[in-house]
């Protein structure tokens, strides 16, 4: 709540593995865990938030060794439920690659509910939901593994700063009205 002059709602959290993110649909709609752990906050919850108002992401991640990065975009967007809460984002900043942008415009999916750009199922493969389209080159919501080697199919990052897959220790996505 205190970054960069606070008024942050924290959307997802993760920090431990404690809790496990290959959920159904219907418990990303609901969200699942606790905010004082690790956290989804819903996927109707951010439709509902994101319609009333302009928002703006920010995405706070560490990997492994203990490097820190962040990414954040000026527009953050979650449609309904009949849009399969499709995610849209735009206005970059940040010391990362953009590698959040092959995202942009995607569906949500889950190993229940496939909506990626491909024959396979995303969701299933990489054991999460999130706005897969041929597949990833971002998963926040993957498999707790934190290591120094790369896992395309653990929580993680492509290009954190290297062209590779790298896998997280920690991830939080906060939102906040762009007006505040």
């Amino acid at each position: 709540m205190d970054t960069l002059g606070g008024g942050w709602t924290v959307i997802q959290t993760r920090f431990d593995g404690s809790q496990d993110f290959n959920k159904t649909w219907e418990e990303y709609k609901r969200g699942f865990g606790s905010p004082y752990g690790e956290y989804w906050i819903g996927n109707e919850n951010l439709f509902l938030l994101t319609s009333s108002e302009s928002y703006t992401l920010r995405i706070e991640i560490e990997n492994a060794t203990g490097s820190s990065i962040y990414a954040e975009y000026s527009v953050f967007l979650v449609a309904s439920e009949s849009e399969n809460y499709t995610l849209t984002l735009s206005g970059f900043s940040g010391n990362v690659y953009n590698s959040m942008t092959e995202h942009n415009l995607k569906p949500f999916s889950t190993a229940d509910h496939d909506n990626d750009g491909i024959s396979g199922n995303c969701a299933q493969n990489n054991q999460a939901g999130w706005w897969f389209d041929d597949c990833h080159r971002v998963n926040l919501n993957g498999p707790y593994m934190p290591s120094t080697s790369e896992d395309s199919k653990a929580m993680s990052w492509y290009e954190f700063d290297t062209k590779r897959f790298e896998t997280l220790k920690s991830s939080k996505m906060m939102i906040r009205p762009t007006s505040f």
